[in-house]
């Protein structure tokens, strides 16, 4: 199955930030995103508050996801310690509104 993806604003807002000025973690950042989209089930899942979504490592820092039918969005990317909390501003009731946006998409 082929796998579409997209990006929200706080992802690319972050990304942009601690990527500025590291051209290393660019290209880190990078390949496990292509590795994510290879191979989406890569990402442990999260649990308890956190549930529907996955996280993959590129240490010290964490891209958390979710996958929408064949669509991964790409939701936070931050450093370990702050990524959790941050990324527990996805509600289920927001959550829910991504799947019913995404659902009707095809691939692009």
């Amino acid at each position: 199955m082929t796998f579409s993806y997209t990006t929200t604003r706080q992802f690319d807002k972050r990304f942009h930030k601690l990527t500025r000025k590291n051209q290393a973690l660019k290209d880190q950042v990078f390949r496990k995103i292509s590795e994510i989209i290879a191979n989406p089930e890569i990402g442990v899942p999260k649990r308890h508050e956190l549930k529907g979504l996955r996280g993959v490592h590129v240490d010290p820092f964490v891209i958390i996801y979710v996958i929408i039918g064949d669509r991964i969005v790409f939701l936070h990317f931050d450093h370990h310690d702050q990524a959790y909390n941050a990324a527990s501003i996805f509600s289920p009731a927001q959550m829910e509104e991504l799947k019913k946006r995404f659902e009707g998409f095809g691939s692009p």
